[in-house]
């Protein structure tokens, strides 16, 4: 059986105690599962896509994007939510500008 090294992401062997590409130490225990990061970019990214959405903000429906995009390079996943909201809310601004539907 084969285990990835936590620092380079190579394929090693399993009786190596260190990496032969980075050398990093490998004799501490490797955890099986790694929680996904998730942070407070990712979640306001999310917040201000749905509120754009829904007010058809252009302006929020670009912060959603960009903080979403930070949220991503991170590893947080929720910054795929707040990009695809602020896309979905700038869409939605424009095709309702476009139209000459006015709520106010």
């Amino acid at each position: 059986m084969t285990r990835i090294c936590p620092q380079c992401g190579r394929f090693l062997e399993e009786e190596w105690k260190s990496c032969p590409f980075c050398g990093k130490n490998l004799t501490a225990p490797l955890s099986v599962l790694t929680a996904e990061k998730k942070g407070l970019t990712g979640t306001l990214s999310i917040i201000l896509g749905v509120i754009s959405f829904i007010i058809f903000g252009i302006p929020l429906g670009l912060t959603a994007i960009l903080l979403g995009s930070s949220a991503l390079s991170k590893g947080d996943s929720n910054g795929k939510w707040g990009i695809m909201l602020g896309i979905f809310g700038i869409l939605t601004a424009v095709i309702i500008l476009n139209s000459g539907f006015w709520i106010f």
